[in-house]
Order: C-alpha cells, then structure tokens, then sequence
C-alpha cells in the first residue's frame, strides 16, 4: 500500500458480483476497501453481475490471454449472504473464474443485507455465525480465501486483516 503511489500502473481491484446488483452506497465501500487495501490511487473494476444460470460463462473475457482483461491486484467474487452456498451455481461460477486464470483472487460476502433481515429476532446471531460457517467451508473447499463486509458500512480493518496474508501484507 504505501509503494502503491510509486508504482508505474495503478493498482485495481477488480469486483465480480453473482447474481448481485449493488447500489451506490455499496460501491462507494468497495471503493473505500479498495483503497484500504492498495493505497488511494487504486481504481476500482466493477464488472457488471453475473446473472444466476450464467455461471459457466463468467471468466470467459478475464483469462491471463485476453488482451481485453486488464491486470487486477485482486479480483474478488462478490456474494450476497442471504443467499446460501450452492456448488451448482456459486461453486460454477468460481470454477470458471479459476479455470480462466482469474488470479490473485478472493471471495467477498456482503453480509449485510442477512444481518438486517434477521433483524433482532432470536437466534440471529447464532443464524449469521451459521452461514459464514458455510461460507468459509464453500470457500475453503475451492481453495479460496474469504472475507466478511456489511457494505452499508465496512469494517475496513477486518477486511485488510481477512485478506492481508493472501495478499503478502502483514495481517
């Protein structure tokens, strides 16, 4: 991060949303994670969302031969939380980024919205440790590391000390 203003190209993050339309609140996070992550020159590659049943076409323009794919510092699967793990479609969807050589890469999950539909109502922190559970596990599985975010309100901190050691920065 502090040699990012040196270096001859900007660092990107390059964000790759399934089956999840963000609004502006939620990019202006990523912007801030961005930055967090990679210094304040970063720039932020919002692709647009990967339509569920689109799953296997997802990485066919960003493999390491496309000269249309621009290189990213990181590129970071983005997942609702409401949404429960499916390896049919989440685990296609990271398939075929992996298999475009999609790298270095990270899943994020935007735990925001499952954490305010659960509201206060019993049991509902038990229920948000549940699904990061799977979360971690689906990830995990695939060789991917993961990080948490409320993107209404990020904790910044936790996501560089989440995804710190995957990207050779002191956690």
């Amino acid at each position: 991060r502090l040699l990012g203003g040196f270096a001859a190209q900007a660092a990107c993050l390059r964000v790759l949303p399934f089956s999840y339309t963000l609004d502006e609140r939620a990019t202006e996070s990523l912007r801030a994670i961005a930055r967090q992550l990679f210094g304040d020159s970063t720039e932020l590659a919002l692709r647009p969302p990967v339509a569920f049943g689109d799953e296997a076409r997802a990485g066919a323009d960003l493999g390491m031969g496309d000269a249309r794919a621009a290189p990213a510092s990181l590129n970071l699967a983005l997942f609702n939380m409401a949404a429960t793990p499916e390896q049919e479609h989440h685990g296609a969807y990271l398939d075929a980024l992996a298999a475009a050589e999609v790298r270095p890469r990270a899943v994020l999950i935007d735990d925001g919205p499952y954490r305010r539909r659960l509201g206060a109502q019993a049991g509902g922190e038990a229920r948000l440790g549940e699904r990061r559970d799977a979360w971690r596990a689906f990830a995990a599985s695939r060789g991917w590391a993961i990080a948490f975010a409320d993107l209404a309100a990020p904790d910044l901190a936790q996501v560089e000390h989440d995804l710190g050691s995957m990207l050779g920065q002191a956690p």
